[in-house]
This record gives C-alpha cells, sequence and structure tokens, in this order.
C-alpha cells in the first residue's frame, strides 16, 4: 500500500515538471519570436487628392413632353403624322372637319358689317342734329335781338303789347327749340356709342369665330418626335382630349436620388458624367438642374435631376443611365495600401512605426477605421494623423510593440 502511494506521488511530481516544462518552453518561444528583428516596409501617411466618384443609376426621360390636343371639338377630317415621326414646331399634325366653324366666321361678319352700318347712320344723324343746332342758334340769336328791340319800344309806348307778346313768344319758342336740338344731339350720339358698341362686340365674336376656325388646325408646339397617337380619322373628339404625345428634342433629364451624405456637395448648374450602357456612351455631359428639398418617400435620399442636352444621337426614353458625380477636387483623404491593413476579431489596425535609428524601429498597433477602396489604395478615415510612419508590409509577422527592421 505504502508502495502504490509513493509510485503515485513519483508520477505527479513527473507530470508537474512537463507541464511546467511545456509552459517555460511556450513563453521561451513567444520571447523569441518578440525578440526576432522582422524586416517591414514603411511609409509616411500623407493626405492625398484622391478618386472619390459616386455613381447612381435612373432612366432616360425627355426634358419635354406634352399631349397635344384639338382646342375644340370636332370630327377628325386628317392625321397627317404617325408614331416615331420627327416633327417641327408648327407644323400641322391633324385637322378637324371646318365647315361649321367656317359658317360662324362668315356669320358673325355679316352681323359686323350691319354694325358697322349702324354707325355710319348714326353718325350722320349726329352730322344733322349738329347743322340744326346752328340754325337754331342762329334764329335765337335773331328772335333776341328782335325781342330787345321791341321791348324798348314798349317800355315807351311806342308799340302794342301784341306786338311784345309775339316777340317774347318768338323768343322762348327758339329757346325751346334749341333746347330740344340739344337733347337730340346727346341722343344721337349716345346712338352712335351703341352702335359702335355693336361693331365692338361683333368684332370680338368674330376674332372668336375666326380663332375657333384656326383650332380646327393641330400643329405641333415644339419640335420633336411623336410617340404616341390616340385618334383616327373621322372620329369626333371634345376640346382638350390627347391626340399625340410629343416628346420634345430639346434633350433628356434622369432623376437619380443621392443619400443625405453626399447631397450637401451637389450643386445646381454642376457638371456631372452620364454613362448609357444600352448604346455603349460612358462620356456624355449632364448639368445638375435640380435638387429636391426633401427626402419623403425617397427612403432617405434626394431627387437630383440631371438634364443632358448634347451628345443626343441614338438616345431614346426609357434607356437606364449611370450618373458619375465626381468629388475628387473638394477631398483630401489619408491613403495607405491596402497590404498596410490587417483586420482580426477587433476590427481593423495598422502598425505605426517609430524609429529608433536609421535601420532598426518599433511597431505600436492602432485601430484604424477604415473608407473606401480607390486607384491609391484605401481610405483611413479615423486612427491615424498625416505624418506618422506605418509599416506597410511584413506586417503579417510582427507583434505590437516589436522592434524591426526598417526597409525602403
Amino acid at each position: 500500500m505504502k508502495r502504490l502511494k509513493g509510485i503515485f506521488i513519483l508520477l505527479t511530481l513527473v507530470t508537474l515538471s512537463l507541464m511546467i516544462s511545456g509552459c517555460n518552453k511556450s513563453a521561451a518561444e513567444q520571447e523569441a519570436v518578440e525578440k526576432t528583428i522582422r524586416p517591414v516596409e514603411y511609409q509616411q501617411v500623407e493626405l492625398k487628392r484622391v478618386d472619390s466618384t459616386y455613381s447612381y443609376s435612373g432612366t432616360l426621360e425627355p426634358n419635354v413632353s406634352t399631349n397635344v390636343s384639338f382646342r375644340v371639338p370636332g370630327k377628325i377630317k386628317e392625321i397627317l403624322v404617325e408614331v416615331g415621326n420627327k416633327v417641327s414646331e408648327g407644323e400641322l399634325l391633324a385637322q378637324l372637319d371646318d365647315s361649321d366653324y367656317k359658317l360662324q366666321v362668315k356669320s358673325v361678319e355679316a352681323g359686323l358689317m350691319q354694325a358697322k352700318g349702324g354707325v355710319s347712320s348714326t353718325l350722320a344723324k349726329v352730322s344733322q342734329v349738329e347743322s340744326a343746332i346752328v340754325s337754331v342758334e342762329a334764329q335765337l340769336t335773331e328772335a333776341k335781338n328782335s325781342f330787345n328791340r321791341v321791348r324798348r319800344l314798349y317800355e315807351n309806348d311806342n308799340v302794342a303789347k301784341a306786338d311784345y307778346d309775339k316777340a317774347k313768344a318768338a323768343k322762348e319758342s327758339a329757346e325751346a327749340k334749341l333746347k330740344q336740338v340739344k337733347a337730340q344731339l346727346v341722343e344721337a350720339k349716345e346712338g352712335v356709342e351703341t352702335a359702335k358698341a355693336r361693331v365692338a362686340s361683333y368684332q370680338s365674336q368674330l376674332d372668336l369665330a375666326k380663332l375657333k376656325l384656326e383650332y380646327t388646325k393641330l400643329k405641333a408646339p415644339i419640335s420633336g418626335t411623336i410617340v404616341q397617337k390616340n385618334y383616327e380619322p373621322n372620329e369626333n373628339i371634345n376640346a382638350g382630349m390627347p391626340v399625340f404625345t410629343l416628346d420634345g428634342d430639346q434633350g433628356f433629364e434622369v432623376k437619380v436620388f443621392v443619400d443625405e451624405n453626399l447631397i450637401p456637395k451637389v450643386k445646381e448648374g454642376q457638371q456631372v458624367s452620364v454613362g448609357i450602357t444600352a448604346i455603349n456612351r460612358d462620356n456624355l455631359v449632364g448639368i445638375v438642374d435640380n435638387i429636391g428639398r426633401q427626402t419623403r418617400g425617397y427612403q432617405g435620399n434626394y431627387p437630383v435631376t440631371i438634364k443632358i442636352t448634347k451628345g443626343l444621337d441614338n438616345l431614346k426614353a426609357g434607356m437606364t443611365a449611370k450618373v458619375y458625380f465626381d468629388f475628387s477636387a473638394d477631398k483630401k483623404s489619408l491613403i495607405l495600401p491596402v497590404s498596410a491593413v490587417v483586420a482580426d476579431d477587433g476590427g481593423n489596425f495598422v502598425y505605426t512605426v517609430t524609429k529608433v535609428s536609421d535601420e532598426r524601429g518599433r511597431v505600436n498597433k492602432v485601430r484604424v477605421k477604415v473608407g473606401r477602396l480607390n486607384s491609391e489604395g484605401i481610405e483611413v478615415l479615423e486612427g491615424l494623423n498625416a505624418g506618422e510612419l506605418v509599416a506597410t508590409k511584413g506586417v503579417t509577422q510582427i507583434v505590437d510593440n516589436q522592434e524591426v527592421r526598417l526597409l525602403k
């Protein structure tokens, strides 16, 4: 029993000895790694102007698209264009039966002529009354003179009262007649104004009738392409019903949705690049025309409208367009080679280098926040400052606080 107990104690001591030996070896190996002077390449961190291009997709739409409608009702007499036809501003597209509208013009023209005749007759009456006034005024002057003469004689008892009364009656009659013809003149002039008003009314009616007659011709309001036709000849149509849809040839527009982080950098009038995959065009010039003021309904993004007015050959509404915003001129970033950045469970980090001599240095592990990849490397947003030294190669063979050999 004592012998077995002794063997057990001996085995326990051997096991403990092996464990201690293993632990000592692991620590020794770690120390050896740390004491190994590994070579690393390094560089100084600098701010660089880098490519900062963002792309968004949208659909080409015409800058101007309009429905073309008759402004008066009627029966369509003829259709002169078809879908796909290019038309010029002012070109005749369709024609209504205009016979009723022509009759209306003739009817109003007749009324206008009659009204103008009424003006002529009333003006003649005014002229007649004015002549009568001149005559009556002369008669009144003569009657007044005669009455004044007879009155003086009557006052000196040189004429009978009957003669006095006769002269007085003649004067009063002339005064009454003058008053009467002056009233006739006012009435005649009012007649002139009434006649002129009838002329103006008929003229307005005629202008409207001629305008309606002109509206039986449907003309292109802008130059462009017919993209839809809704009616055929001999169909009746009401005013305002779209006969055609016309896309203007003034260019195209693309609406894209830019996230809130970049929208402050987008400016109206800003030039952008537009690519159209369907026709292998990637160098179209677009101009920011409008920037939305709210994100409602756009999932937190702002609508931005781009206009394209040059290089329109082969472009068609509905094509997918990619819009490129280049913010490179506005931004400098800390850029490192991708090989300098290491990742572990805690995120991304780099090794900064502190020089001990021209050929020796010590590295320190520094956590960083990285941004976009670009042609120069990877953008570092947080954790480093310009001017710091960072290991760029050999970083997978070193550990924090390790001495290294510096390579150019």
